[in-house]
């Protein structure tokens, strides 16, 4: 796990707990248009689906531990140089993160490398398209979402034969929301293909981030 990983689950992980303290279940995170960019592009490079490409929306459901959490972001359309002048006119104090300036995590170097070297390239500016690109797939996404919610996904165990009368398509889509039901932590593409893989008779146990494990057996698939 990056650091940048790990640091993104501890401060969730924060959330849901002070969130259980004060009995609250919406937080409001300041994430902007330039961080909205900056993600897509990284879960592009990556090869992400349309999920992932969707990933940043301004209302979002996170299920972490024990705690179900709306998460809203109120200024995904507002870009950063914006928000610089809004700051700048109204004299408003605020802190620079110092890790900013450091190159070492992905998201900086997108950020100050990737980002301007393709607009240099393309001689054009590509956060608006970008944006709208993103704009796009999560509007898309969610409509996807609504369509394709299967019952079973709450369940404790995947039926395989319900499973495997799905499309591909539709199985990863059903595992994943399975997963997250599940608290199984850092769910991309591997690993849901590696649960897809219990539907081959040949294996019956795959392994799953933080020494969690799927297992087929029965029928079902569950996880342990």
């Amino acid at each position: 796990m990056s650091i940048e990983t790990a640091a993104r689950e501890a401060r969730y992980s924060f959330f849901a707990k002070m969130a259980k303290q004060r009995r609250c279940q919406t937080i409001f995170l300041a994430h902007h248009a330039d961080d909205l960019v900056e993600t897509f592009l990284i879960n592009l490079f990556r090869g992400a689906g349309l999920t992932g490409l969707a990933a940043m929306r301004e209302v979002s459901m996170r299920r972490i531990e024990d705690v179900n959490l709306t998460i809203v972001r109120p200024l995904l359309g507002v870009w950063r140089d914006e928000i610089d002048s809004y700051v700048r006119q109204h004299r408003l104090k605020f802190r620079e993160d110092a890790s900013n300036k450091n190159l070492a995590p992905l998201r900086n170097r997108f950020r100050r490398r990737v980002i301007p070297y393709l607009e240099k390239t393309l001689g054009r500016k590509i956060r608006p398209s970008i944006l709208r690109a993103a704009t796009i797939a999560a509007e898309e996404e969610a409509w996807i979402e609504s369509m394709a919610k299967h019952p079973d996904a709450k369940n404790q165990r995947l039926s395989v034969e319900k499973l495997r009368s799905l499309p591909t398509a539709l199985q990863r889509r059903f595992i994943m929301a399975w997963l997250r039901e599940q608290s199984i932590a850092d769910i991309g593409f591997d690993v849901i293909e590696r649960v897809r893989s219990l539907l081959d008779p040949k294996i019956a146990k795959i392994n799953l981030p933080r020494d969690r494990h799927a297992r087929r057996r029965g029928g079902r698939i569950f996880v342990e």
